[in-house]
């Protein structure tokens, strides 16, 4: 997409693509190539650029599934249930959607998991 401009009319109007990103090789090879998206912004001819990075091992088909057999364990529940007290009993409890406090404890049960293998 062009990142710049004449903001001319029919024929008038020209379009390239004149700006350009340098990355030293050490950032890519640690991060791995970015994707480079052309926003929109009409206060300037030109349009400014973004680098987003994607994980560099990203997995597919893993979406999180809940393991009903933790809650047979008695330690999964009582930590479960600590870890929902605190974030009801904290400071921004007031301001923290549901979908945030799921979050957070379905972040708290991934990290359970590991520990307990």
């Amino acid at each position: 997409m062009p990142t710049w401009d004449n903001k001319r009319m029919g024929m008038a109007f020209i379009a390239k693509r004149l700006d350009r990103i340098v990355l030293k090789l050490d950032i890519i090879e640690e991060w791995g190539m970015p994707l480079f998206l052309t926003g929109e912004d009409m206060s300037s001819d030109h349009r400014p650029i973004f680098l987003v990075w994607k994980e560099l091992n990203p997995r597919f088909g893993y979406p999180f599934k809940f393991n009903r057999a933790h809650l047979e364990v008695q330690e999964y529940t009582e930590n479960i249930k600590k870890k929902w007290m605190e974030i009801k009993d904290s400071d921004m409890a007031l301001f923290t959607t549901f979908r945030e406090k799921i979050h957070s404890l379905k972040k708290f049960t991934k990290e359970w998991q590991i520990e307990r293998k």
